[in-house]
């Protein structure tokens, strides 16, 4: 009786911490997913003012978005303060606090920068190419900021045996850093036909103007500038095997160069000697092939 006794208390035991055991897996895969459905929202919200900026919307006229997502972070924060630590620990909690923490960051600051360069943006190259320089760079923060918290994910999964899917966690964090690398590219291109186009304007403006000599010193440095910008172009490299941003830029150089050489210099002997204009023969400009990256 006493033996039976000794095994049923035993095997009672063995049981009780078998479960312990699952509890404790269960409570670790727990602890991880109420801080991952956290922070999916500020993600989502993240990535869709982000794609809105990128596709050429104003940051001035989505600036409510921006606003509305930094509340959502603040609240995000605090209801992440509220969530139990694990076994004592809180590694995964501070990670995540953190992570919050530099998206505010760089909304509250970088984008409200962004939003105040953007006015001004247009009015010269240097202007430009700052402003998008500022967008490239904050959307590597937050990048950098998101992958720092998978790696602290991963560690406290490894820490706690718990097993991972693979690509479950990670996906909205590499559609950020797709969205910064092909936001590059595009910048590459845009900044190449950029210089060009600015350097149009100058041409116009001595033209209307009528001051030969700025117009002969525009015209020649809008040639030497659009072979320097097609030997840029020759160096970059089709993204992913697309060659159709590349294409589109070489076809608005080649435009720039035509006008430059022929439609240009021809308009020059107007200037020079304007009598003899009725032996000139100015074809429009042709406007209706050139294309925009804008």
């Amino acid at each position: 009786m006493l033996k039976k006794s000794r095994l049923f208390w035993s095997a009672l035991f063995l049981l009780l911490t078998s479960y312990g055991s699952l509890s404790a897996q269960g409570s670790a895969v727990e602890h991880m997913n109420q801080i991952q459905v956290v922070l999916e929202k500020s993600k989502d919200e993240m990535f869709s003012y982000l794609k809105a900026i990128t596709k050429g919307r104003s940051a001035r006229k989505i600036e409510n978005r921006r606003q509305d997502l930094l509340q959502q972070i603040v609240a995000e924060i605090s209801e992440i303060r509220l969530v139990r630590s694990y076994n004592g620990d809180n590694a995964l909690k501070e990670a995540s606090i953190k992570y919050l923490g530099l998206q505010k960051t760089i909304l509250k600051d970088d984008y409200a920068k962004i939003m105040d360069l953007e006015e001004i943006a247009e009015k010269s190259y240097d202007n430009m190419e700052m402003y998008l320089n500022m967008q490239e760079k904050a959307n590597e923060k937050l990048y950098e900021a998101s992958d720092s918290f998978d790696v602290a994910y991963r560690a406290f999964a490894e820490t706690y045996e718990v097993k991972l899917i693979e690509g479950e966690l990670d996906k909205k964090s590499k559609r950020i850093k797709k969205m910064a690398e092909t936001l590059h590219y595009y910048h590459e291109a845009y900044l190449i036909q950029l210089k060009c186009f600015h350097q149009e304007k100058y041409i116009l403006e001595a033209m209307a103007k009528g001051d030969v000599n700025a117009i002969q010193q525009n015209i020649s440095a809008q040639t030497a500038l659009v072979d320097e910008s097609m030997g840029k172009l020759d160096a970059m490299k089709p993204y992913e095997g697309d060659h159709s941003l590349i294409g589109a830029t070489r076809k608005l150089l080649n435009f720039f160069k035509r006008e430059a050489e022929s439609d240009f210099t021809a308009m020059m002997d107007f200037y020079i000697n304007p009598h003899c204009s009725k032996n000139v023969k100015i074809r429009p400009l042709d406007v209706k092939n050139r294309v925009s990256l804008v």
